[in-house]
């Protein structure tokens, strides 16, 4: 499975996804870097099947209206300090890869 994070998460949530021996991308990878647009990420996350990553609701909606991208990971945090976010992730990693593998749209929040 293959990962592609947003511009709003920090690059070192790729980091976490490496490590666990997933192929992962964050926007800052690209050559417009964060200012890669939601139809570029779309088109990525189509023709390499990836998994978008992301708090914006676009992502959201296109998902809903176009099934696109295929798979989504809706990042529902609120506002909170990335070593929050980063140990939101880590603390569910094995819960969030069995849900997206079985579903194509997964709500991660804090509790």
């Amino acid at each position: 499975m293959k990962f592609l994070i947003d511009a709003q998460l920090p690059p070192s949530l790729k980091l976490l996804f490496t490590k666990k021996g997933y192929d992962c991308i964050h926007t800052i990878d690209f050559p417009n870097g964060n200012f890669a647009s939601d139809d570029d990420l779309r088109k990525i996350a189509l023709q390499e099947e990836r998994v978008i990553i992301s708090k914006g609701n676009d992502f959201y909606e296109s998902f809903i209206l176009k099934n696109i991208p295929p798979k989504s990971i809706l990042v529902k945090t609120g506002n909170c300090s990335k070593q929050e976010l980063l140990s939101v992730f880590e603390s569910k990693f094995d819960e969030i890869i069995s849900a997206i593998t079985v579903e194509n749209l997964v709500l991660l929040t804090k509790q």
